[in-house]
């Protein structure tokens, strides 16, 4: 069997092993979990007037964690609130592999270095259950590679998605945000070139 071939079944088996766990539990042993499941079953039951959530609650829209919620409260049409939120959650952790692979070909790294981050999806952000932040992993990862693409050729293009991007990335998760951020003002500030540029 060649080498691609066997890189491949590995790591999308690894793939479909982080959904066992998260898929065979009743509940998923993350601390906040709860809360952020009660913010998406309000928002996803805010027109009904049996709950009466208006009277009670505000919708705050420029708030950094609006994606996750988002994305979750998009799902709750088609299944439940505990399945939609275990379904994003199984995105997201499927997702930061997949993103760090594409990291790890933009600055051609060895690629079996991949598998070292299967254990720590469920590190300590799933067992807090920093939510949001589990799902912004993976888009901040991708969000590195246009960082290291522009770098190498900065194109007002680049500089354009970089700058859209780093404002989409505020309403995924803040703390990525200002990661993400810090790292390109590096990446721009290491590349030598005039900063202004």
């Amino acid at each position: 069997m060649g080498g691609d071939r066997w890189f491949s079944i590995s790591f999308w088996s690894c793939c479909a092993l982080l959904a066992v766990p998260l898929w065979s539990v009743e509940y998923l042993p993350m601390a906040d979990l709860p809360q952020h499941a009660a913010q998406i079953s309000i928002w996803s039951r805010w027109n009904d007037p049996t709950f009466g959530y208006q009277e009670i609650y505000t919708r705050n829209w420029f708030t950094p964690y609006l994606f996750g919620y988002l994305l979750t409260v998009l799902l709750t049409p088609l299944m439940s609130v505990k399945a939609a939120t275990t379904t994003v959650i199984t995105a997201a952790l499927i997702g930061v592999p997949i993103a760090t692979r594409v990291l790890i070909r933009e600055v051609d790294g060895n690629r079996w270095w991949v598998f070292s981050v299967f254990p720590g999806v469920f590190g300590f952000c799933f067992d807090w259950g920093f939510y949001n932040f589990l799902v912004g992993i993976p888009i901040a990862l991708l969000f590195l590679v246009l960082v290291l693409r522009y770098a190498n050729r900065p194109t007002l293009g680049y500089g354009a998605l970089l700058t859209l991007g780093l404002v989409g990335l505020f309403f995924v998760h803040v703390l990525l945000f200002v990661f993400v951020s810090l790292i390109l003002g590096a990446t721009v500030v290491l590349s030598g070139r005039p900063w202004k540029r």
